[in-house]
């Protein structure tokens, strides 16, 4: 894990104090449906929102905060375009440069996503995965771990969520 320098963690938050939701590599969604008790706190970091998780000092204020606030609930949603099947399927389509810059892009969102995913289970937070199944990142050594943990967390998510036809949308 990078930011080694952000450790030890600190005690962990009463749910009282914690933010509810935050989604990561996503504009807002899941948050827009929330009850409005719920929404206390809820964030979106995202390309859209400001956030280029592609950047060294986005991805360290992004764990920092995680450290710090420690949200109940984290949905990352890591693009799949350069990680799925059919990304490497066209490998040998694609100009090497830009074959390798993408895949580099990919694993940097996906790394991001396994470290922080591992600092909410260490803070005691519940966290979702959106990704495809045959994803490379599920083959990932630092993100193998997360697959059991994250089918628990969509099931507690689809659980809290109210009955709404936009949640149907997401």
């Amino acid at each position: 894990m990078p930011f080694l320098d952000l450790l030890p963690l600190p005690a962990i938050l009463d749910i009282q104090m914690r933010p509810v939701f935050w989604e990561w590599f996503s504009p807002p969604r899941v948050a827009k449906v929330l009850g409005a008790e719920l929404q206390k706190g809820c964030r979106s970091m995202d390309i859209i929102t400001g956030w280029n998780l592609l950047q060294e000092p986005a991805r360290r204020s992004l764990c920092q905060d995680l450290i710090l606030r420690q949200p109940y609930f984290l949905m990352a949603s890591p693009p799949c375009t350069h990680l799925c099947s059919l990304a490497f399927s066209n490998w040998n389509r694609k100009k090497r440069e830009k074959a390798v810059r993408e895949l580099h892009e990919g694993l940097c969102h996906v790394d991001t996503t396994a470290w922080c995913c591992n600092l909410q289970a260490n803070l005691g937070g519940l966290f979702c995965i959106e990704h495809p199944q045959r994803s490379q990142l599920w083959l990932r050594s630092n993100a193998s771990w997360l697959n059991a943990k994250a089918r628990l967390a969509q099931y507690i998510l689809l659980v809290l969520l109210p009955a709404s036809p936009s949640v149907a949308r997401l």
